[in-house]
């Protein structure tokens, strides 16, 4: 099944279905997702046992993280990404003291007042203008709550381990629409973290589920399936009357990523004649964008609290006003303005998956920059483009927004890519891919070495052999906040071929041990310069192409000045 399949199914079917969130749901929020608090765990069990500075061990940095997670491997600790993890460091830093695992979850989900994503704030109208009637969730968080509330400016009523008998009651009375928290909430006492508390389910709430799934179908999104006891409660469902008259539908950013135990349920559900399919989507947040578009009788009111925005110019970053302290932090994060709006939409394309394309374009080598959704999307001129899809039926016009950016992995990609390609163009620069970020690497045997001459002052040399091929180079990444994007950039030392940097952490950190703050700030000022050029004050257009065409030439519209940061009196 296609997602336009799926998204044609719901809306035919609506109320009928209910929805499954797990902790990818939220993760476009901000909110910590259990790989993120799995490491913040194991930094604190390091931290405390090696009686090290907690504030010094940065885990986004990988070697910091290698060194940790070598440590827990000599301790015979659960491996890296195995299933157990999560359960394992809770119970190490708290054992069964779960006021503190309450504290501790209170802190990473709420004390930092993150905002509801688009795609919780649609499921909100949704519930409201009774699409869609209930909704069960793995997630501690308060984040569907706090989004119905700012979007219906009402009360959603949710059921956790504590009272539990009442999530059954209200399914018995059609009491809709609500919530149940299967593994508790982070505001009250009884909380699900722990090995031993993860092997059964909540009786009452259990029941809830598989009497909800005698009447309506499910849309499982966000969630993985690792959790023993849930998938039990969905087979239980299964062996029971009439399962998911409406369809069982588990969404995925791949299907070859997903767990055995999903797979194996998926054909429990098809033998006994549940509709049932694995369906690739983006992320939960496109998922319901896509939904409300094809969603009728959308009362004004409710679109208009969504916001599907698009990105507006400012020119102004901060306001340097009395509201803050001196002195205040350069950071290394530049406001973009713009991002492009639209780009090319090519029907017809005999291309199935994202993968498929991705090996052809760089099988031919094309300036060409793709991506695939539910069409493939373009930009580049018509020569590069038919150097991977070779008969073109029809080009269309997609519209490109902020919350789309944000919420699909393959759109932000797409865009993150062309932003490199643009800020690469005509100098001395390399460009690499490592998993999901980009790298600007100073080609130093470039004839247009000149042009590296304001860097080369700072850093002495450029590059060079040192058992391996090293450069100079930034990390550019292009990072949401504060309602925001920015480019970021990190000046660091590219190592050649990659998988050998941890041989050469000697000869890194010796470069890069003098670059305190007086050094940073000249490296990061010789950086912009040579991205945006020099004295540049107003903002810049970035493109990555040479022709002008708004639609097959992506233009970003960047400030050469700095984000800085302050302690607000």
């Amino acid at each position: 099944m296609e997602l336009t399949d799926l998204i044609q199914h719901i809306t035919l079917n609506e109320p009928h279905f209910m929805w499954f969130l797990g902790a990818g749901a939220p993760r476009s929020a901000g909110l910590p997702t259990a790989y993120n608090i799995i490491w913040d765990l194991k930094r604190r069990y390091y931290a405390l046992h090696e009686n090290v500075d907690i504030s010094e061990l940065d885990i986004t940095n990988e070697f910091v993280r290698k060194k940790i997670q070598l440590y827990m491997d000599n301790r015979a600790f659960p491996k890296e990404d195995a299933a157990e993890e999560y359960s394992f460091y809770f119970e190490k830093i708290f054992g069964t003291n779960y006021d503190e695992q309450r504290q501790y979850l209170k802190r990473q989900l709420i004390d930092q007042q993150y905002q509801p994503n688009i795609g919780y704030r649609i499921l909100s109208a949704l519930l409201k203008i009774n699409k869609t009637k209930l909704v069960f969730t793995t997630n501690f968080d308060n984040m569907l709550e706090t989004a119905y509330s700012n979007i219906t400016s009402s009360h959603l009523n949710c059921y956790n381990l504590e009272g539990s008998e009442a999530a059954v009651n209200a399914l018995t009375d059609s009491s809709f629409p609500f919530c149940v928290k299967l593994h508790g909430d982070f505001q009250y006492k009884s909380i699900k973290n722990l090995e031993k508390d993860l092997k059964n389910n909540d009786e009452e709430l259990e029941k809830c589920f598989i009497s909800a799934a005698t009447r309506f179908g499910v849309i499982v999104t966000g969630y993985s399936g690792r959790d023993e006891n849930v998938m039990m409660m969905f087979n239980k469902a299964l062996d029971g009357v009439n399962p998911f008259p409406r369809g069982l539908f588990w969404t995925t950013s791949s299907k070859n990523n997903c767990l055995l135990s999903v797979k194996q349920l998926i054909e429990k559900a098809q033998a006994k004649g549940v509709q049932a399919e694995i369906v690739e989507v983006n992320t939960f947040d496109d998922l319901l964008i896509r939904l409300w578009k094809q969603t009728e009788d959308k009362p004004k009111e409710l679109t208009d609290k969504i916001q599907i925005k698009q990105l507006q110019e400012q020119e102004q970053v901060i306001n340097l006003s009395k509201e803050y302290n001196f002195p205040l932090i350069r950071l290394n994060a530049f406001p973009i303005i713009k991002l492009p709006s639209t780009c090319l939409k090519i029907c017809n394309s005999k291309f199935k998956t994202f993968q498929e394309l991705q090996i052809k374009a760089k099988a031919v080598k094309t300036s060409a920059i793709f991506t695939k959704t539910a069409s493939v999307l373009a930009w580049g001129d018509e020569n590069n483009i038919k150097k991977v899809i070779s008969e073109i039926s029809e080009v269309k016009v997609e519209n490109l927004s902020e919350d789309l950016i944000r919420s699909s992995t393959l759109l932000n990609n797409f865009v993150y890519r062309a932003l490199a390609y643009g800020l690469s163009k005509n100098l001395p620069l390399i460009i690499r891919q490592r998993k999901n970020n980009f790298y600007l690497i100073v080609d130093y045997k470039s004839k247009e070495i000149a042009k590296l001459s304001e860097l080369k002052k700072i850093t002495k040399e450029l590059g060079g052999f040192n058992k391996y091929s090293w450069s100079e180079c930034i990390e550019i990444k292009l990072d949401y906040r504060n309602d925001q994007f920015w480019l970021v950039i990190t000046p660091d030392i590219w190592v050649e071929p990659y998988d050998k940097r941890t041989e050469m952490t000697d000869f890194i950190i010796n470069r890069k041990k003098r670059r305190y703050n007086p050094m940073y700030n000249q490296l990061l000022d010789a950086w912009k310069n040579l991205l945006f050029g020099k004295d540049i004050k107003s903002s810049v257009k970035i493109r990555p192409y040479d022709f002008d065409d708004d639609i097959a030439n992506p233009c970003f519209v960047i400030s050469p000045i700095t984000a800085f940061s302050g302690r607000l009196k």
